[in-house]
């Protein structure tokens, strides 16, 4: 499937936003996300996130997030 082809529902979402995740409860650990590139890596993201698979709304993880 193309990706410009994929439209999740909005309707259908429900926003989990507030705790970062790096996974959906859908199961899927794919979002849509901004992102700045600086050469060729990505240097800037924003952390509001939408499920790939469902269109949940979501908080990105940072590397702060990362359990110890």
């Amino acid at each position: 499937m193309d990706i410009r082809e994929y439209k999740p529902d909005p309707l259908k979402a429900m926003d989990f936003s507030g705790t970062p995740t790096h996974e959906c409860l859908c199961g899927s650990n794919m979002f849509w996300i901004v992102a700045c590139f600086e050469d060729y890596e990505i240097s800037t993201y924003f952390t509001n996130a939408v499920c790939f698979a469902c269109g949940n709304y979501l908080t990105a993880p940072t590397e702060v997030d990362r359990p110890i």
